[in-house]
């Protein structure tokens, strides 16, 4: 073997009268494709993206691909380098005042649009990076304090002309995955039907190739397939106990590494208002706090069921109400203990801004907001406009202590 052959070669770009004056490094493959570097600014966007950021959806991807392969293609890629550039500045720049972080976010974020709207109605429409470019541009956009929902319509429309990505393997199962996550969101804090259709996501690469990551992504097509039938126009009440059966099922059959390692109840006399669930590793995290969301869709779905006559129902109504809390304590309270888990903060979040109304006491009241200031200090999601909402709502209907 001529070792030769795979030596790198490094060489330096010359530099036109339109390009900056610094010298921009060329890296050539030994298949002499040209990749030119990032701006240092787009270093470190990438950097603080693949560091901090990509777990957010690889938590549930063995192949971690949006750290290694998302990265990797944005080197020639420039949709894909613009997109990340926009999200991570929201993050990179969260707790500093007085800088350019979203100017800057926009300004990729308009470059990314300006290269998507032209694949969106080409021969790109649906390949691997245009559904990751929307898919991370949804991902920004959740996290403005006003949802606008402009990207949820392009991920939803690439995915259901192509749900062949579900067993693609790789980037384009992993984008598929976070696109159904999406959708996922949407269908909770609106009380509506999902838009993508889950038909092949339980045939999914990850799934039939068993392990622990497939049991993860068991529940997460469980809640999407239970949100369809419980908030469906009219709602399939009648599948509502097939998706009751699948989730108990699911929680009955789950591998022991679903169990916390370490449980400590709430305490009221020690100041703990959410229990400390400590899980494996963050895919235990996911699947056991998406189970417990889906016991809080069921408990929602039964309590419609009840139609016209609410005070004839008016204990169940009550005890529906004390099992939608705990399972909301534990949904927060897995976030809390699994700060590697970061995405699990933001379903958290989700299921705080549906059903924070059932926090009757105000410690917990007071625990929900920090939570919520905490996270938006870490991830740059923003919560002001949730808090105030959740504040007026308490004090409308908040019962002494």
């Amino acid at each position: 073997m001529n070792v030769t052959e795979n030596v790198t070669n490094f060489q330096t770009a010359p530099v036109s009268n339109q390009t900056s004056p610094e010298e921009i490094l060329v890296y050539a493959t030994n298949d002499f494709e040209a990749v030119f570097s990032f701006t240092e600014q787009e270093a470190r966007l990438i950097r603080n993206y693949a560091e901090n950021m990509a777990l957010w959806t690889d938590a549930t991807d063995p192949m971690r691909s949006f750290e290694l392969e998302v990265p990797r293609r944005a080197l020639t890629e420039p949709l894909l380098k613009h997109a990340i550039c926009a999200f991570s500045a929201r993050h990179f720049y969260r707790n500093q005042s007085g800088t350019s972080g979203e100017a800057e976010a926009l300004d990729h974020q308009n470059k990314c649009l300006e290269l998507l709207i032209p694949a969106m109605s080409g021969t790109q429409a649906n390949s691997v990076s245009t559904l990751t470019a929307v898919a991370v541009l949804r991902q920004n956009e959740e996290m403005d304090d006003q949802d606008l929902r402009f990207h949820l319509e392009g991920t939803t429309r690439i995915f259901n002309m192509a749900p062949q990505f579900t067993s693609s393997e790789g980037l384009g199962e992993a984008a598929a995955w976070l696109c159904l996550r999406e959708d996922i969101y949407v269908s909770l804090t609106t009380q509506s039907p999902m838009n993508i259709c889950t038909d092949s996501f339980y045939a999914a690469t990850t799934i039939l190739k068993g392990g622990d990551f497939a049991w993860t992504q068991k529940i997460v097509v469980h809640l999407a397939v239970l949100l369809n039938r419980a908030f469906g126009v009219p709602a399939d009440h009648s599948d509502l106990g097939s998706s009751e059966v699948d989730i108990s099922e699911w929680e009955k059959r789950k591998p022991i590494s679903f169990l916390p390692i370490h449980l400590t109840p709430r305490s009221a006399k020690d100041g703990r208002s959410w229990p400390e669930v400590m899980m494996l590793s963050p895919h235990h995290a996911v699947g056991l706090q998406y189970f417990h969301i889906a016991q809080i869709v069921l408990q929602v779905a039964k309590g419609m069921q009840v139609g016209n006559r609410p005070y004839e129902h008016l204990a169940e109504h009550r005890a529906r109400e004390r099992k939608l809390r705990h399972h909301l304590f534990m949904v927060v309270g897995i976030a809390i203990s699994n700060p590697r888990a970061e995405n699990t903060w933001f379903t958290a979040r989700h299921c705080l801004s549906v059903w924070s109304g059932c926090l009757r006491k105000s410690r917990d009241q007071q625990a929900a907001i920090q939570f919520l200031v905490d996270m938006e200090s870490r991830t740059g999601w923003r919560t002001a406009a949730l808090r105030h909402l959740m504040q007026c709502q308490w004090d409308e209907e908040s019962e002494p202590e």
